[in-house]
């Protein structure tokens, strides 16, 4: 495989690891209200569950991954392929970006030899 299509696809995977991490903290609701519809991911809300079921003392942190039994839960597919898009996106940048620098400064480094 070349070196190019290596570093694409582990971009790829690094970045759905990512997003899907995104999710991991929770979310901190203040009312009943706000357990209707929690939504989770970043930074589109990819997960939204209904946790009307708690009755957790306020300000609390509700997990996005519970269970999807007792947590109507609605996956949008197209939110989570755009999160995907903006954090590959983000880390093509950077990698690129790093990468001319370090090439910049190998041929400051040949040419004063």
């Amino acid at each position: 495989m070349k070196k190019k299509t290596k570093i694409i696809l582990i971009f790829f995977i690094f970045t759905n690891f990512f997003t899907v991490s995104t999710t991991f903290g929770g979310i901190e609701v203040f009312k009943k209200s706000d357990l209707n519809a929690t939504s989770c991911g970043w930074p589109l809300s990819f997960i939204m569950q209904n946790q009307s079921w708690r009755d957790p003392p306020y300000p609390y942190r509700v997990p996005c991954f519970a269970s999807p039994l007792e947590n109507p839960t609605e996956f949008y597919w197209k939110y989570f392929a755009f999160d995907v898009a903006f954090f590959y996106l983000l880390v093509l940048i950077l990698y690129y970006s790093i990468d001319m620098i370090v090439k910049i400064r190998q041929s400051k480094k040949q040419g004063h030899t």
